[in-house]
């Protein structure tokens, strides 16, 4: 579990400048050189609190950071399903230059410190990115899952991996195994929005490994509202090989350990009151300085 109500500045560890310690933080502003790096690492001034609420203008916090040690990071990652849950709020104006977006999401913490799919060359990537929140215009947000594999200059998205994902630009296809047969479709929520207004964004990740019927999924929800869209997966029996096929599709997830993120760009910030993730007993919330049991880092 990790919960952090933004009372201060205290939970977050604003070292950028060196290996940040893990002790006594939830949250950091240095990121992996291949998210951003030194690049949206932020300072003081662009993450503040007021009145109990945090605003975060012009970078993200995520709650794992570089790490000089045999893992390659430091911070506390996810793994075996949770709920993630953040109220939140961001202006209804949309810019008209954005880089990006206000975000609520993770990502495989394996991604950042370079392992790649199991059997595949070194090059060749595998992780699924959840994305909880991202608000694509002011008074209308999505929430997607990204199945992103295989070499850069696969595609020319923003990662540049293949990807398989429910935000709509996949079609119906059915005679391509990646493909489901059914069209895909946006998760799209419009809701009110403006300063201070506050709105409950959650996600819940079921582990296909810890469920009794080994049927894994993610679903979303609005102020304790589900949106009526999730998507399912099985774990693959013997592994997988490229590329991620049908009912396997967005299992990596359960496969790896999830670093959670909150931001937005300079001219579109976001105001967090609180962020909680929870997650069952025999799930794992690991706070690490060294590697963990069954990660192989490089």
């Amino acid at each position: 579990m990790l919960d952090s109500e933004f009372n201060d500045t205290k939970d977050i560890n604003f070292n950028n400048g060196a290996t940040p310690s893990p002790t006594g933080y939830k949250f950091f502003t240095r990121l992996f050189s291949i998210w951003g790096g030194s690049a949206n690492s932020i300072g003081t001034s662009n993450a503040t609190v007021a009145n109990g609420v945090l605003t975060i203008s012009g970078g993200q916090i995520s709650t794992v950071a570089p790490g000089a040690n045999a893992s390659g990071y430091v911070g506390t990652t996810f793994q075996g399903g949770a709920y993630f849950e953040a109220r939140m709020s961001w202006s209804a104006n949309t810019p008209s230059s954005k880089p990006w977006w206000p975000s609520f999401y993770s990502v495989p913490t394996e991604y950042f410190v370079g392992t790649s799919w199991p059997g595949q060359a070194s090059s060749y990537k595998h992780f699924v990115e959840n994305d909880f929140f991202e608000a694509w215009r002011g008074n209308q947000y999505g929430a997607t899952i990204h199945d992103w594999y295989g070499d850069l200059g696969c595609t020319t998205t923003a990662l540049d991996y293949c990807d398989i994902s429910n935000d709509g630009s996949d079609s119906a296809n059915p005679s391509d195994p990646a493909k489901d047969g059914v069209a895909r479709y946006q998760n799209k929520v419009t809701m009110p929005t403006g300063a201070g207004v506050f709105h409950v964004i959650g996600a819940l990740w079921v582990s296909a490994k810890q469920s009794p019927n080994h049927i894994g999924y993610v679903e979303y929800f609005v102020d304790g509202q589900p949106t009526g869209v999730w998507k399912a997966w099985m774990t693959p029996p013997n592994g997988e090989s490229p590329p991620p096929t049908l009912p396997y599709i967005f299992s990596g997830l359960d496969d790896d350990h999830s670093t959670v993120f909150i931001g937005g760009p300079s001219n579109w910030p976001v105001q967090v009151d609180w962020i909680h993730v929870w997650q069952l007993n025999n799930a794992q919330s690991n706070p690490v300085a060294s590697p963990e049991p069954g990660f192989s880092g490089p």
